[in-house]
C-alpha cells in the first residue's frame, strides 16, 4: 500500500507491527546527475538529434522495432534514450522548470510529434511531468491520441 508520500508498508513479520515502511525515490542520484557540468544540455542536444519521422529501414531503426545487439548505438535511437533520461530527470522537482522551459522543452515536444509510438510516448510522459503536455498536443493538434 502506498503513502501520499512515495512510501510504502511492506509486510514484515519481524517487525513489532508487522510491517516495515519503505521510501523509494532517485531523487538523490536525479541532483547528482544534474551537477555533471554539461549533461543536461548534451542530453537536450541529443533529444533533438534524429527524431522518427521517416520510415523506418535498417539504417534508420525506429526505437519501437529496435533489436537488442543488431541496433545498438544506432543514432535513431538517441532521441528515444535521451528523452527518457530527461523523463527521468523531470520527476524532480527542482530540475522539472528548468526543463521545461527553452530548447529541453521544444525538443521534447518534437519527439512528441515522432512516427515511432515508443518515441512519442515516451516524449509525452516527460512533457506529462513537465506540466506542458496539453500545451505541446494543441501544438501538434492532437485530439484523443489522433494527430489531426
Amino acid at each position: 500500500e502506498w503513502n501520499e508520500d512515495n512510501s510504502a508498508l511492506i509486510p514484515d513479520p519481524t517487525h513489532e507491527h508487522g510491517a516495515m515502511e519503505v521510501t523509494i525515490s532517485a531523487e538523490k542520484e536525479r541532483q547528482t546527475m544534474a551537477k555533471y557540468d554539461g549533461l543536461v544540455d548534451e542530453l537536450v542536444a541529443m533529444a533533438c538529434s534524429s527524431i522518427a519521422h521517416d520510415k523506418p529501414s535498417p539504417d534508420f531503426p525506429w526505437p519501437s522495432a529496435a533489436i537488442m545487439g543488431r541496433d545498438d548505438g544506432m543514432p535513431s535511437l538517441v532521441t528515444w534514450a535521451a528523452v527518457g533520461a530527461l523523463k527521468n530527470l523531470a520527476l524532480s522537482d527542482t530540475l522539472r522548470h528548468d526543463l521545461a522551459s527553452g530548447m529541453g522543452y521544444r525538443c521534447i515536444c518534437d519527439a512528441y510529434g515522432s512516427k515511432d509510438w515508443l518515441e512519442s510516448e515516451k516524449a509525452k510522459i516527460a512533457l506529462h511531468y513537465m506540466g506542458r503536455q496539453e500545451e505541446c498536443e494543441e501544438e501538434h493538434k492532437v485530439v484523443d491520441g489522433t494527430e489531426l
